[in-house]
């Protein structure tokens, strides 16, 4: 990006925030679980968004702010779209969360979705920066 920008230009970076993940569910242990799972291994880099301002300070670019936005879904569908049974199939594949007796993951998923109790929701970090003057 610094290449491409001209010098006192504009860059912004927008990085949503998978360590303040949040899925109500009736049963929050497994919930938790999951949440932690996907943010710490199965998405690359799901933690850094709350470092981008440091990143970005240390590649010596200026005027940084960080404003923090939500992303809340309530639509329980939104919410099975997105993937959460496959996060929870992984979680349970990884030992994260237990199988219920007939093999599949928890069945807390499959019952929050189809009680429509599956609210999900996401931090994104929108980092803003002003590209130098001078050289870099």
């Amino acid at each position: 990006m610094l290449r491409v920008v001209r010098r006192g230009g504009r860059i912004a970076c927008a990085d949503p925030g998978y360590d303040a993940q949040v899925l109500d569910i009736e049963d929050q242990v497994p919930a938790c679980r999951v949440l932690a799972l996907r943010s710490d291994r199965l998405l690359c880099k799901g933690t850094l968004a709350n470092q981008t301002a440091k990143v970005l300070a240390d590649w010596h670019l200026t005027q940084i702010t960080v404003t923090v936005h939500a992303l809340v879904v309530l639509d329980h569908t939104a919410v099975d779209n997105m993937g959460l049974r496959t996060w929870a199939a992984a979680a349970a594949d990884e030992e994260w969360i237990s199988h219920s007796e007939d093999g599949r993951p928890c069945d807390h998923f499959a019952d929050a979705i189809r009680t429509g109790r599956s609210t999900y929701a996401v931090t994104f970090f929108l980092t803003p920066v002003t590209v130098p003057g001078d050289s870099l």
